[in-house]
């Protein structure tokens, strides 16, 4: 996240985009799917130009991370395997 928004601050565009991605391909991989598009929506976002909307974004993406990390712990805490 710090990355992205460095990123976003400096308006290195492309690496922004190329960052978003990532995250949302990790986002995807632990079950995240709401983390997931709005990492996507910030990549379409750094495609289309628009550094403020990014960036008005990423705060929601903080939040949903913050959500889903603390999702995970509980159920590694109860030995949940989502199965």
């Amino acid at each position: 996240m710090a990355r992205l928004q460095e990123q976003l601050a400096i308006g290195d565009l492309p690496q922004a985009q190329h960052t978003a991605h990532v995250l949302a391909g990790a986002a995807a991989i632990m079950g995240a799917p709401l983390l997931r598009d709005l990492c996507l929506h910030i990549e379409d976002e750094c495609t289309s130009g628009t550094i403020h909307e990014a960036e008005q974004t990423l705060k929601s993406v903080e939040e949903e991370f913050t959500k889903a990390v603390n999702e995970l712990l509980v159920c590694v805490a109860r030995g949940d395997d989502g199965n």
